[in-house]
């Protein structure tokens, strides 16, 4: 009697363990359906979220300057220098750019250049002052920069029409023999050319900007003729040197549009 009442016991305790397993089991995975439905809502409403501040129109995030961010006006202060110095060619230049988005400038410069040589052989090349124009644009590498300072690669064309006068040429050949002092007075050249470049502008005072671009300038068309080759090209340098330098100094006039609005939302991390 007292086995049967022991073995009841023991089967009773055993069915009352399963069934308390068996609900914590099954609390359990209540327990984590409801958080998994939890986090999937959480993570619904996060992905809303993002997906409601990715949709901000892009250009309001994509620049820090207004469209139109200025008027600059400049000189190119080394070729007055270097002629100032000594140097037989040169020219006075002048450069008008817009700052588009800080992001691009397009310009337009233009002067007048001369040159007065005297070769080694006593030839003299008369270059008169003669107009050139040059038209590119710029592209600033740090536009959405706070920082007063641009560095920038340049693209321009340009062209000029000019005049020289070439005197005390001697010239031989096995029929006529030599021939000095041979003048050739008013040649017309037409020159084009194109200039990629680099540099760098700061600004060192209020509105006041300086930098240098440094240039390869291939020729499009040379300007020689059947009777000589030009030794100035107003607004390119030397014939046959295909570098050169700027250094400009700019004043940008108080001239702009209304900054954009910037919309500082960002992307929310989901946090599980």
């Amino acid at each position: 009697m007292s086995k049967r009442i022991i073995s009841l016991l023991v089967i009773n305790i055993l069915s009352l363990f399963l069934v308390t397993l068996s609900y914590s089991q099954t609390t359990r995975n209540n327990n984590k359906k409801t958080l998994t439905a939890t986090q999937s809502k959480n993570e619904r409403y996060w992905e809303e979220q993002n997906k409601k501040h990715k949709k901000a129109p892009k250009d309001s995030i994509a620049h820090v300057y207004p469209f139109f961010n200025g008027l600059r006006v400049g000189v190119n202060i080394l070729n007055p220098a270097l002629m100032a110095f000594g140097q037989d060619w040169g020219s006075y230049e002048g450069v008008v750019e817009a700052s588009i988005h800080n992001r691009f400038f397009p310009e337009w410069s233009f002067g007048v250049g001369s040159a007065d040589k005297t070769a080694d052989n006593g030839s003299r090349y008369i270059g008169n002052n003669a107009f050139f124009n040059r038209f590119g644009v710029s592209y600033n590498f740090r536009y959405n920069s706070t920082l007063p300072n641009y560095f920038v690669f340049s693209v321009r064309y340009g062209i000029s029409s000019y005049k020289a006068d070439i005197t005390g040429l001697s010239f031989s050949d096995d029929y006529w023999g030599s021939i000095d002092n041979i003048n050739l007075y008013n040649q017309k050249f037409t020159s084009q050319w194109v200039e990629l470049g680099a540099g760098i502008r700061v600004q060192v005072f209020k509105n006041i900007y300086m930098g240098w671009t440094v240039y390869v300038k291939p020729l499009i068309k040379s300007g020689s003729t059947e009777n000589a080759n030009p030794y100035y090209i107003p607004g390119y340098g030397t014939y046959g040197n295909k570098f050169g330098v700027n250094y400009n100094i700019y004043y940008q006039l108080p001239i702009k549009t209304k900054k954009p609005k910037i919309n500082t939302a960002k992307s929310i991390d989901i946090k599980k």
